[in-house]
């Protein structure tokens, strides 16, 4: 009876500390809402501390690490969520934007390799990959994923858009 007794004190205590760790992650995104990356890091520091991070809070981290441009931190903590949850979407997208920002825009396009062959059959991530890449003005690999997406699926009306758009932008840096 006491061994079951301190089982569940135990247990709730466990819970109340989740409890507490989910409503600071919902308060470090709200600080972000605002542009309070600052603050949003120590609170999620806090909760790194108390019980480690998920795959969620990783994402988050590395989202605030970027805007407070330490991007070999951000991108350390974007590798921990795909290694957390690898077929987490969000994750390689941090990680592909926070590579971008440092120039190195190969190594992003190549970090959603896994992701993409993980995904076979779908063609998820390779939109995902062509429409940052369009918005980041990275025509040409832009250009060469929305046409692997068409090979795919060639009624992707999102593929032929994004492909108008990177036409119409190669056309208007020809001017």
């Amino acid at each position: 009876m006491e061994n079951s007794l301190k089982s569940s004190v135990i247990t709730l205590y466990a819970m109340k500390q989740v409890i507490a760790d989910v409503d600071k992650t919902k308060q470090a995104i709200q600080l972000c809402q605002r542009g309070e990356f600052e603050r949003a890091r120590k609170i999620l520091v806090e909760i790194e501390q108390v019980q480690g991070l998920n795959d969620e809070t990783c994402i988050i981290m590395g989202s605030v690490l970027g805007q407070l441009g330490q991007y070999e931190g951000a991108l350390g903590y974007f590798q921990r969520a795909i290694e957390l949850a690898p077929d987490k979407m969000q994750a390689y997208v941090g990680q592909a934007k926070t590579l971008i920002s440092l120039g190195r825009n190969m190594e992003a396009e190549a970090c959603f390799e896994p992701l993409i062959k993980r995904q076979s059959g779908s063609v998820g991530a390779t939109l995902q990959l062509a429409t940052m890449l369009l918005n980041h003005d990275l025509y040409e690999a832009a250009e060469r994923r929305f046409l692997q997406v068409l090979q795919q699926d060639g009624d992707s009306s999102t593929a032929l858009s994004g492909l108008g758009r990177v036409y119409q932008a190669l056309r208007k840096s020809e001017l």
